[in-house]
């Protein structure tokens, strides 16, 4: 009960951020391209496309439709790329229609019939024979089958046009489907090194206190049914035990969760500063000016101001 909460914590946490990543506001995936949210991008980066009668579709941030996102298809409205990925997960080689990239469906297609057909095939052949090796051939088509599914997704995110080197939205969805690809993209390769040492250690603890919940646990009900087995214990000592190394490994489980999501944040966020003018100019100007008055009235003693004044300006850049 508690994994399955544990498990049900994770996702929700994900869905959260998710959200915030690609929304930034009250819709999810909404403005990852052409959205004003908070990791969003600004309208210039999504580029206007052509559509199949020859006029020039322009970037839409309304909320997202599946009769928007079909007309997309069709070429005569645009989506962002959150969402041409998220539909992709669903309807593999959507993103390649989006993107006019038709001849790569028979390649996807393809790959991903033979190796479903062969799995099939060879798993009922072992569950049949019971040999080994078509256990073995079996497990390889599925595998064929499902990365020829992730290369379509990727490739449809990968190819999808923007305005700019680089895409916050893509950061984050590379982030998402391989830790540490969203930092290689925006070129902080010393960072996958950490990412990974941190899912790693996460990893390590979450099977180290999860294989000690499992002895603790073998043992306690292994004494509650027989009292005699298990000496050097007491029941209530078990317990603690098994107690305690499920809640370590809880803590570990959610660890690991947080920073697989803060690597995304992490490829989001610079991804989006990276259009940042960051210089080290540092000035400040102080130059004549003419001051024209805002409103035609002082509202303090109800006294018109005539013409213009005369001070100075000051300018400070950083």
């Amino acid at each position: 009960m508690r994994r399955t909460l544990v498990i049900t914590l994770f996702f929700l946490l994900s869905a959260v951020v998710c959200r915030g990543q690609f929304g930034g506001g009250s819709n999810l995936l909404n403005n990852t391209v052409g959205g004003n949210g908070m990791f969003g991008d600004s309208g210039s980066s999504q580029q206007s496309r052509t559509g199949e009668d020859g006029k020039t579709v322009l970037p839409d941030t309304n909320r997202f439709t599946f009769k928007k996102y079909f007309r997309s298809l069709s070429h005569k409205d645009s989506v962002n790329v959150g969402w041409t990925w998220a539909m992709s997960l669903v309807l593999p080689g959507t993103a390649q229609i989006y993107n006019g990239d038709y001849k790569k469906l028979p390649v996807f297609y393809g790959g991903m019939a033979a190796g479903l057909g062969s799995g099939i095939y060879f798993n009922c052949r072992y569950n049949k024979w019971g040999e080994t090796s078509d256990h073995v051939v079996a497990i390889a088509g599925f595998a064929t089958a499902g990365a020829f599914y992730l290369a379509s997704v990727l490739d449809g995110v990968i190819c999808y046009p923007t305005g700019r080197a680089i895409h916050p939205g893509k950061a984050t969805i590379y982030s998402a489907m391989l830790p540490g690809a969203g930092q290689a993209y925006i070129g902080q390769w010393w960072t996958v090194p950490i990412i990974y040492a941190g899912l790693a250690t996460g990893g390590f603890l979450w099977y180290f206190f999860d294989s000690k919940y499992q002895m603790y646990h073998d043992k306690y009900y292994r004494k509650l049914d027989f009292p005699q087995m298990e000496p050097d214990y007491t029941l209530a000592t078990l317990k603690m035990y098994k107690d305690r190394y499920r809640r370590f490994r809880n803590y570990a489980i959610i660890g690991t969760a947080l920073w697989y999501v803060l690597q995304i944040v992490h490829a989001d966020v610079f991804a989006t500063l990276d259009n940042f003018d960051i210089n080290e100019d540092i000035t400040f100007n102080i130059s004549p000016t003419v001051i024209t008055p805002i409103q035609p009235y002082n509202e303090l003693n109800y006294s018109r101001i005539d013409g213009a004044a005369y001070g100075l300006s000051l300018n400070f850049t950083f």
